[in-house]
């Protein structure tokens, strides 16, 4: 039944999975294509539901969340509909992907990779971090759902990194002029909405990288 995914994904399964309840089980934990899309351990899935319904009020008690992106997105699927939702705590939106579990990962996922996951942005992440791949349990958005409880930059700023001093790195997570570009967060300093004053450092993830060089504290 899920045939088409597995190949998408590059996984050797011979098993011919027949529900969802089987893929969940069979795939409880793991992660595809280097950490682009993974599947929650399935003992952890209440407490995601729970999560993502304490971060998106009017989908509490409404869905199951079943696995999430490299960026921290939630996919879960609305227990009244029966179809996937993607959660974007980076943006605060939710998309309605219109098809059930079993389409999601045979057809919306492998045809539609770049909508689903972003996949050219990861591709140079991945390559700017010597293709190190990130553990099932890590994102690069793992302080989201933290900030919209009391946020401290706005909800489309993805946290990538901090200084010495405790000031944030930012991504711009919103599709636009901005997106994928780097700011400075000064921790210090607010602005008139209450959030961090945030500065543009790079245009780009790897022109971030490239303007790095080492810290000598006799220097400094």
């Amino acid at each position: 039944m899920f045939h088409k995914f597995f190949e998408f994904a590059g996984e050797k399964n011979k098993r011919d999975i027949q529900s969802e309840e089987e893929f969940l089980k069979y795939c409880s934990g793991k992660s595809f294509l280097n950490g682009l899309y993974r599947i929650h351990n399935t003992e952890d899935i209440p407490k995601w539901n729970g999560i993502v319904g304490k971060a998106f009020p009017e989908f509490s008690g409404k869905i199951r969340t079943f696995g999430y992106d490299w960026k921290g997105n939630q996919f879960a699927l609305d227990t009244d509909r029966n179809v996937v939702l993607l959660f974007e705590p980076g943006s605060g939106e939710v998309s309605d992907l219109n098809e059930d579990f079993v389409a999601f990962h045979n057809e919306i996922m492998p045809g539609n990779r770049e909508e689903c996951l972003d996949e050219s942005f990861f591709e140079e992440w991945y390559e700017a971090n010597d293709r190190n791949q990130l553990l099932h349990d890590k994102c690069i958005e793992e302080e989201i759902f933290d900030n919209k409880e009391d946020p401290v930059f706005p909800l489309d700023y993805i946290p990538i990194a901090y200084d010495s001093c405790g000031n944030i790195i930012l991504l711009n997570a919103r599709k636009g002029e901005a997106y994928g570009n780097i700011f400075f967060a000064n921790h210090e300093l607010y602005d008139e909405k209450g959030f961090y004053v945030i500065t543009q450092i790079a245009c780009s993830f790897n022109e971030f990288i490239q303007k790095l060089s080492p810290f000598d504290r006799q220097e400094n």
